[in-house]
């Protein structure tokens, strides 16, 4: 849990020891007699020592997972604002790196078990109708009552999402990670897919959407088809071959679909333009999401 290959980066803090280990206050067991929360008193153990804890594995991120799970299911909620959503999203799940308690491959493991989890709630037709539709309508219509105005109107006037969490710092062997606007918010998300790997698979291999992952894009084009919005998915995913990459050599790739390749934050702001025979090309990306006929 210490990481030990980025000690290097805790030695001198405050909060680490002098071997650059973490200084973790373990808290005793304790009973909640209080009964606030349950009809019984309840045992609080935090199981240290026990194999599901400290000795288990890190991959992947149980932090990472939870934190790409809500952030997804918020820029779903509201794609208007989804490359801002993301990148914040994709902020707080690197933090588990720069704490030195998880590595690189447990936050993209992360990524994708939060991605794969999001798309199966969309794909779900009675809860996306009776709990995510509902909430997209309440959380626009609670906006819209803040601001005064229409969403995007709102949007509009409103200042974007800013922030350079790391000082300048790089992505290692990747991008700048400050994001200013829309297109630096896509450059961030962008950059944390891979970290930077080598590639350890074929490079040039086809598209490998996920079975599912195209209800990931319901609210953003809600115009278009589940196939035209596959189609926008693989216009806009990573090349094959990276690590964690699923694409197999074939016409149709792997059985299940590469969750590794998905860039939302690009798929989440792509113009889109509908053929008359009904392929979709996308354009560009970064902006709102959109689709124009031909």
């Amino acid at each position: 849990m210490n990481a030990s290959s980025l000690a290097a980066l805790r030695k001198g803090k405050p909060w680490v020891t002098a071997q650059g280990n973490l200084r973790i206050t373990r808290v005793p067991p304790a009973m909640d007699t209080t009964r606030a929360f349950a009809a019984t008193d309840v045992a609080l153990n935090a199981g240290y020592g026990k194999a599901s804890l400290c000795l288990g594995g890190s991959f992947p991120s149980g932090h990472a997972t939870a934190v790409y799970s809500a952030g997804l299911t918020l820029a779903t909620l509201l794609p208007e604002l989804a490359p801002s959503i993301l990148a914040r999203t994709s902020e707080a799940a690197n933090n588990r790196i720069v704490l030195g308690v998880h590595y690189p491959l447990d936050v993209i493991g992360g990524r994708m078990v939060g991605e794969a989890a999001v798309a199966a709630r969309w794909s779900d037709k009675r809860f996306r109708d009776e709990v995510l539709t509902p909430a997209r309508h309440e959380l626009v219509t609670y906006l819209e009552q803040r601001c005064g105005g229409t969403l995007a109107v709102c949007i509009a006037s409103d200042t974007p999402y800013a922030n350079d969490p790391y000082g300048g710092r790089l992505v290692p062997r990747g991008g700048n990670q400050a994001v200013i606007d829309r297109i630096s918010a896509v450059a961030a998300y962008t950059a944390r897919l891979s970290y930077g790997f080598a590639p350890v698979g074929l490079a040039g291999l086809g598209a490998s959407v996920p079975r599912g992952a195209e209800s990931l894009l319901r609210t953003c084009y809600p115009t278009l088809t589940a196939a035209q919005r596959r189609a926008v998915l693989a216009q806009t995913e990573t090349s094959s071959g990276n690590t964690l990459d699923t694409t197999a050599p074939g016409p149709h790739g792997s059985a299940g679909g590469s969750w590794q390749r998905l860039n939302l934050a690009a798929a989440m702001s792509a113009s889109v333009l509908r053929m008359p025979d009904g392929n979709v090309v996308v354009l560009s990306f970064c902006d709102q999401p959109s689709v124009t006929d031909a």
